[in-house]
């Protein structure tokens, strides 16, 4: 079953519901997820030969838990499936996502719907923003790239200088 299937057979109210039962701090997005969802509708699904998958993470402390959206690849020459962070895929191609069967037994449709939207605007409510975000990101990793072993040891932080400003807020 691919992700449009979903969407085709369910309505903007009940998604709604769900979402905003799964992520209660997005009601103040409602109205760009509903304009999101109707535009989906209209657009041209390209195939994806990524597996969509949804998977429940479980942490120490139950208020860290969460639902990790990824894609599924097969690398032949790894001989292995390979994990993919999928914010920044175009939403045509999410659309020819197959969902895993894994991911329909654990999740409703809406559910699953709920959860894709979220990832999907992880970056922004428009396709324009993803891709500006998708811009800056491959502009930073092209500096990185062109930088000295100096200018890379002098711009680098271990591990835990960086966990140490997240935690102090700087």
């Amino acid at each position: 079953m691919l992700l449009i299937d979903l969407i085709k057979t369910n309505n903007w109210f009940s998604v709604s519901n769900t979402m905003l039962s799964l992520f209660p701090s997005e009601s103040k997005n409602c109205k760009g997820y509903e304009k999101i969802f109707s535009s989906l509708l209209l657009l041209e699904v390209e195939h994806s030969n990524m597996l969509l998958v949804i998977e429940n993470i479980e942490e120490d402390s139950l208020e860290n838990n969460f639902s990790d959206v990824y894609g599924l690849l097969y690398d032949p020459v790894e001989q292995m499936q390979i994990k993919y962070g999928i914010e920044l895929i175009p939403w045509c191609e999410w659309l020819g996502m197959t969902i895993s069967e894994d991911t329909l037994r654990q999740f409703s449709e809406l559910e699953i719907i709920s959860h894709c939207l979220y990832e999907m605007t992880f970056f922004g409510f428009s396709e324009r923003k993803i891709q500006t975000f998708q811009k800056k990101l491959d502009e930073q990793s092209q500096k990185i790239n062109n930088m000295s072993p100096e200018e890379l040891k002098k711009n680098q932080i271990s591990s835990e200088k960086f966990l140490a400003k997240l935690r102090k807020g700087s």
